[in-house]
C-alpha cells in the first residue's frame, strides 16, 4: 500500500524500472492512498518517483524487499517529509519510508543517486616538437598524465560529460596547472567516444612552418571495430567470414 503524505509534493507516479514493471502507482496526490495493495513477487526493485506525466524523474529509490527479508509481508510505503524543508520550518527532507505490520521505526528506502554522466576519451601525443617530447596533462586542475611521451597514447578513460572540463598541457617539469602552456575547455556529450590528438609546435623558433600547438578532437571515436571480419585458410584459398556469420 502507498500513501502520499508529503504536503508540498505534487501529484506523482511511481514507476518500477528494474523488472521493468512500469507504472505501479498512477497519479497519487496528498493525502491519498493508491487504490489497492500491490501484489509483488519478493525481489529487489528500483522505483522512480516521477511527475504526473511520467516523463520527469524527481527521485529514484531502491526497494530491496529480498535484502530486507520482507517475504510475505504486507507493507505500507509513505511519502514523508518535505521537498523544500526551507519553506517548511526546516523540517525533515522528503523520502519514501516503509511501515511494517509489527510496528516500530519506519524503514527508509535508499535513495539511488545516478552516476554522473561520462564520455570516453583517448589522448594521443603527436607533437614532434623536441620541447614537448614529455608533457604533463591536467584535467580540471588535477594532474592526469605525468611525463606523457611523444608517440604514446592513453587507453580510453571515462571523463565528465555535460559540463565544461578544463584540459591543460604543461611542461614535464610542472608542479601545478598554473604552468599550463595550452588550455581547452570542451563540453563532452554523454555516451560519446572522443579521440584527442596533441599536434603542432610549442617552440618559438626552429620549426618551419611553425604550426601552433593544439588538440585535434574527433568526436566519433571507436574502441572496437564496427564490423569485425574474420577469415580462415582452406588450402590456398582464403574464405572470409563476416560478423553476421555468412561466407563472403
Amino acid at each position: 500500500m502507498v500513501n502520499h503524505g508529503s504536503t508540498d509534493a505534487p501529484t506523482v507516479d511511481v514507476v518500477e524500472t528494474s523488472v521493468p514493471a512500469g507504472t505501479v502507482v498512477d497519479d497519487i496526490s496528498f493525502p491519498n492512498f493508491n487504490s489497492a495493495y500491490l501484489e509483488l513477487p519478493t525481489a529487489d526493485y528500483t522505483l522512480d518517483v516521477t511527475d504526473a506525466t511520467g516523463s520527469v524523474v524527481v527521485a529514484t529509490y531502491s526497494a530491496p524487499l529480498t535484502t530486507l527479508g520482507l517475504q510475505g509481508t504486507a507493507l505500507t510505503v509513505v511519502a514523508s517529509g518535505f521537498l523544500d524543508p526551507t519553506q517548511n520550518s526546516n523540517g525533515p527532507a522528503f523520502g519514501l519510508w516503509v511501515a511494517l505490520p509489527s510496528g516500530g521505526n519506519l524503514i527508509p528506502l535508499p535513495l539511488v543517486i545516478p552516476p554522473p554522466p561520462t564520455a570516453r576519451v583517448q589522448v594521443i601525443h603527436n607533437s614532434a616538437d623536441a620541447t614537448a617530447a614529455l608533457v604533463d596533462v591536467y584535467l580540471n586542475g588535477d594532474l592526469l598524465l605525468d611525463d606523457f611521451a611523444f608517440r604514446t597514447a592513453t587507453p580510453f578513460i571515462d571523463a565528465p560529460a555535460g559540463t565544461p572540463i578544463q584540459i591543460d598541457i604543461a611542461p614535464s617539469t610542472s608542479t601545478s596547472v598554473s604552468e599550463s602552456i595550452f588550455n581547452i575547455a570542451p563540453t563532452l556529450t554523454e555516451g560519446e567516444t572522443y579521440v584527442l590528438v596533441a599536434n603542432g609546435i610549442v617552440s618559438a623558433t626552429g620549426y618551419t612552418p611553425s604550426q601552433p600547438f593544439g588538440l585535434s578532437v574527433f568526436a566519433q571515436g571507436r574502441e572496437t571495430a564496427s564490423n569485425a571480419v574474420k577469415y580462415r585458410y582452406i588450402g590456398k584459398s582464403r574464405i572470409y567470414r563476416c560478423a553476421n556469420s555468412r561466407c563472403c
